[in-house]
């Protein structure tokens, strides 16, 4: 049998160590949300990294596409281009091969015809014929867009000596 004072010192010591308990239990907690919050700060900080390098390749690939533009702005203006609508004579030379070319989409038509020109004279040809520029309407939502594609026959001009 215990006493009265015996049941106090028994309740003390339970007491206490539910208290023990309980600071261990809010010690394990926080423990948890610290490793939580520092798994979360090394996500953020691998996904703020990733965002960097996704915008660095982005302006490294439109610094790339910016010096082809170039490049192909230059050599188109080395290729004669006749329109498919064009009635005179146009000085082919009909022994070397012939090539037809045609671009992707483009949202201004002179960014078409460089492209096309430009490809041209890439493969080595200095004349294109039968040009014909097509046009697209497309739409982003309520933006409604024209994009515009060129196509034509890549040749060899013929020299007259």
């Amino acid at each position: 049998m215990l006493s009265l004072t015996g049941v106090g010192l028994a309740i003390g010591l339970i007491g206490g160590f539910a208290v023990g308990y309980e600071t261990e239990a809010a010690a394990r907690e926080k423990a948890k949300v610290k490793k939580r919050e520092k798994e979360e700060a090394k996500k953020k900080a691998e996904w703020e990294r990733q965002k960097a390098e996704e915008a660095r390749l982005r302006m490294e690939e439109e610094k790339r596409k910016e010096e082809e533009f170039s490049t192909l702005e230059e050599l188109s203006e080395m290729v004669m281009a006749f329109s498919i609508n064009y009635k005179g004579i146009i000085d082919i030379d009909i022994r070397q091969p012939q090539e037809k070319i045609v671009t992707d989409y483009f949202t201004e038509r002179k960014t078409a015809e460089i492209y096309l020109k430009g490809t041209s004279a890439l493969k080595g040809y200095n004349i294109v014929y039968n040009v014909e520029f097509i046009s697209e309407i497309r739409s982003n939502g309520n933006y409604v867009y024209k994009v515009w594609m060129a196509k034509g026959n890549a040749a060899y001009r013929k020299y007259r000596h």
